[in-house]
């Protein structure tokens, strides 16, 4: 084993192959894509930068937007505010995966994404709302199958970003 950028990894004949798993546990994997030089002692699911890449996406996607918060702060209000090219108003939610107490941590996130959208709702009823998480994570796939309903009442997309920077949207 070594110390690369703070974190502990295995040697490559032992590095998994798979997506990071749920234990919080994030090793030095070798990825293409805009995640390579994620910042130090920040995983790529970290929520700055799983913002990023929905800011980016959206960005190409011809939204042009307003604001978003300062996560390395811990800025509280609405992560990502763009206008959309259709000219509608996006509020979307970021949360990114936990790396301690993990996914009971990830529920109380997703709770309170979902907070999140119901005041952004009461506060504009003619909002397009979101939600972003990093791809790849059974506990908030599984909540958002759960939630559907829910999401769908509050008229909401999901947006997914993988380990590569891919952004995939839903709704």
């Amino acid at each position: 084993m070594k110390i690369t950028n703070g974190r502990l990894l295995k040697p490559d004949n032992q590095r998994p192959r798979a997506q990071v798993a749920e234990s919080g546990l994030h090793f030095d994997v070798k990825r293409p894509g805009p995640l390579v030089n994620v910042s130090v002692n920040r995983p790529w699911y970290w929520e700055g930068h799983v913002q990023s890449e929905i800011v980016k996406f959206l960005k190409a996607s011809g939204a042009s937007v307003q604001s978003q918060a300062d996560t390395a702060t811990r800025e509280q209000g609405k992560d990502i505010v763009a206008i959309e090219r259709d000219g509608a108003t996006l509020w979307v939610s970021v949360k990114g995966f936990p790396e301690s107490s993990a996914n009971t941590q990830a529920r109380h996130w997703f709770a309170g994404a979902l907070l999140d959208l119901a005041l952004y709702r009461a506060e504009n009823d003619k909002a397009r709302l979101a939600v972003g998480f990093p791809a790849g994570f059974t506990t908030y796939e599984n909540l958002v199958k759960r939630t559907k309903a829910t999401l769908g009442f509050l008229g909401c997309h999901v947006f997914w970003v993988s380990q590569n920077g891919e952004v995939k949207r839903e709704g």
